[in-house]
């Protein structure tokens, strides 16, 4: 169909497209570093019905997985972030930027990893597709609160949500106002315009200032055991 993009319009089957950037490592250490901090975000991201609670157990899943592309093959798949979390299992991206490959790149991972998880039972297989969701450091306001995928079979479709989180929607007194420290290490793309323009006063003056409140606020939590 004229309009539509095709897969192998943007990805390739011998593509590695699991290449780390600073912010994927950065995100990946922390969702497995910092403990309850990241319970907040998680419940921001998917809005669950019934909120994950601060001591939930939370499983880390092996996030390296080997998909097949035939004749023994295999393609090294690493996502950022594998959850165990109240029986579901939890599958997060974290996107510097929007592009046109994330949602088949996230197809393939949930596909992957609920295979991985499977159940067999009297020739009937059944594959569980984790909660997915990706964090987007950066935004255009193209990306929707949720993207879709799609799958068409014989017997009909199914579609499955990809949360969203887009950084830039949040202002400083919002992460502090929703307890969202977890993402107070990335605040710092939200200030890429007065970065680039950092020897003018006003700009100067708005980052200090951002990190000035940010460190206060971390420091009042510290000093009444809140963290």
């Amino acid at each position: 169909m004229e309009g539509i993009k095709r897969i192998t319009d943007t990805i390739s089957v011998e593509t590695d497209s699991t290449s780390n950037t600073p912010y994927d490592d950065a995100f990946r250490t922390m969702m497995g570093k910092s403990g309850v901090l990241r319970v907040a975000f998680i419940n921001e991201m998917f809005h669950p019905s019934r909120p994950i609670k601060s001591d939930t157990k939370i499983d880390e899943a092996v996030n390296e997985n080997f998909s097949e592309h035939g004749n023994g093959a295999q393609r090294r798949l690493v996502t950022d972030s594998l959850l165990h979390i109240d029986g579901s299992t939890y599958h997060i991206e974290c996107q510097s930027l929007p592009d046109g490959t994330i949602l088949v790149r996230m197809f393939e991972y949930d596909l992957t990893v609920g295979l991985k998880e499977s159940r067999y039972e009297d020739y009937h297989l059944t594959v569980d597709i984790p909660v997915s969701g990706v964090l987007f450091l950066r935004s255009t306001k193209n990306i929707p609160d949720e993207m879709k995928v799609t799958i068409n079979a014989v017997g009909g479709s199914i579609e499955y949500p990809v949360a969203t989180l887009k950084l830039s929607d949040y202002t400083l007194d919002d992460l502090i106002s929703k307890n969202l420290l977890f993402l107070f290490p990335f605040y710092i793309f939200n200030l890429e315009k007065e970065l680039k323009t950092f020897e003018k006063t006003e700009s100067r003056t708005k980052v200090i200032s951002s990190f000035s409140e940010l460190l206060e606020y971390v420091n009042e939590l510290y000093n009444t055991e809140k963290i």
